[in-house]
């Protein structure tokens, strides 16, 4: 497994799922029956919230399909924009799909990937609503293992700001029963250039190394 992904190489990765734009799917899924993670991009594509036409997140769908080629993990990407919001609207054909493939793979892990804008000070935000998500011990423990990796990357993490995953997001939606561990990441979009290249690959090998800690620690945390 390849350590680091160049820029272009990652500019490539985001551009990759282009093609599938005007197609009839509103999701391009890559699915492993070895994993128990699911890392989900809702807004890869423009969307469109209460009326409101929102900008796409591009370098979301770079992460994912970067999480991917590490790990093999579930994936579930938005690439065509049906003027909705997959993360938003309480009924998609977005949500869905990632009920399905939580049932078919009996998922435990769900990382939903945003990014922020770059004027925005804090580099990576994981909200998991006011604490509301971790409903237990174990998973109050699964998040500090997740910090310690983006921490040991010198990704310093904030906590709902300026996001929280709030009712009707994927994270909030799959959360809160005791049986998934979900938090939405949000990453200033400012690291995905030639120049921050290294913050780059250590944001995609902080989520890597919680993803491979997730696989080999599932059956402690959660019985099927």
């Amino acid at each position: 497994m390849k350590n680091t992904v160049t820029f272009e190489e990652f500019t490539k990765l985001k551009k990759s799922l282009l093609h599938l734009k005007e197609g009839e799917q509103e999701y391009h899924t890559i699915e492993s029956e070895n994993s128990r993670v699911l890392v989900s991009a809702p807004h890869g594509v423009g969307q469109v919230r209460l009326g409101k036409k929102k900008f796409a997140e591009p370098s979301t769908i770079g992460i994912a399909l970067a999480l991917n080629n590490k790990t093999g993990c579930n994936t579930i990407i938005k690439v065509a924009n049906e003027h909705n919001d997959a993360n938003f609207d309480m009924v998609s054909k977005f949500k869905t799909k990632m009920e399905d493939m939580i049932i078919d793979h009996r998922i435990r892990f769900v990382l939903d990937i945003h990014s922020l804008a770059s004027w925005r000070e804090e580099l990576v935000n994981v909200g998991i609503y006011h604490g509301y998500l971790l409903q237990t011990q174990r998973k109050e423990s699964m998040l500090d293992v997740l910090i310690k990796f983006f921490e040991e990357q010198g990704l310093p993490v904030h906590f709902d700001q300026p996001f929280s995953a709030g009712p009707k997001t994927i994270t909030y939606y799959f959360g809160e029963g005791r049986k998934v561990f979900a938090c939405q990441i949000e990453v200033n979009s400012k690291i995905f250039t030639k120049e921050n290249e290294t913050l780059m690959n250590g944001f995609i090998d902080a989520i890597s190394n919680f993803i491979e800690w997730a696989e080999n620690n599932v059956f402690l945390f959660f019985k099927d």
